[in-house]
């Protein structure tokens, strides 16, 4: 039964250390963005991330192409991912 706690505390220490991993990495390019007055591209991010809406619907409502959109997804995407491996986390956490 011990080994069962130990993998279950194990489990809880990655998953803080991702979500520590995500949330750093968030900050810093949301921090990033508001020191070049990026507000836009912001917007962009939390459409897509937090509300889950689509590339185009994203594009029609802040005015900006679905290429536009895309770019910053992407973007945002490899930065995170490169967070992540910098924390030593696998790439997969954060597909």
């Amino acid at each position: 039964a011990s080994d069962v706690y130990k993998r279950q505390a194990r489990s809880k220490e990655r998953l803080d250390l991702e979500h520590e991993a995500v949330a750093r990495g968030l900050r810093e390019l949301v921090g990033g963005f508001q020191a070049r007055g990026e507000y836009k591209r912001i917007q962009v991010l939390e459409l897509l991330f937090v509300k889950g809406w689509p590339n185009w619907q994203v594009a029609e409502f802040v005015g900006v192409s679905e290429q536009q959109v895309a770019n910053y997804r992407f973007a945002a995407v490899k930065k995170l991912t490169e967070g992540m491996k910098a924390a030593g986390l696998p790439a997969d956490v954060f597909p």
